[in-house]
């Protein structure tokens, strides 16, 4: 069982009906609300993946170079993998939620 990370962020993030900055951040939230306008903080539990950039925007857990707890090190990872000759596109840091995540490895069945 694979231990997971956690993110949050205000519920607002993508509402166009209230654009500007909302709180978001690593770990577990200090707040309950935004401390920008005032909605609920969700909590969400994962992990940061290291993938090729895809076009479709598609980032399945099975695809992943190789996935972390701490974002640092995935992008650390996706960093040096940058720096070196390759096969393929450009090596992104992505968030895989603990649902997409197969049980077996630690997900949530959904």
């Amino acid at each position: 069982m694979r231990k997971m990370a956690t993110q949050h962020h205000c519920v607002h993030r993508s509402n166009p009906d209230l654009p500007g900055v909302h709180t978001q951040g690593g770990g577990m939230p200090k707040r309950k609300r935004c401390a920008y306008c005032g909605g609920d903080l969700v909590t969400e539990h994962g992990l940061h993946g290291v993938f090729v950039w895809q076009a479709d925007g598609r980032y399945p857990y099975q695809d992943a170079e190789s996935v972390y707890y701490h974002a640092w090190a995935a992008q650390a990872r996706a960093d040096l993998l940058n720096d070196t000759p390759y096969d393929g596109g450009g090596m992104v840091v992505r968030w895989i939620p603990e649902t997409a995540i197969p049980v077996a490895e630690g997900g949530k069945a959904r």
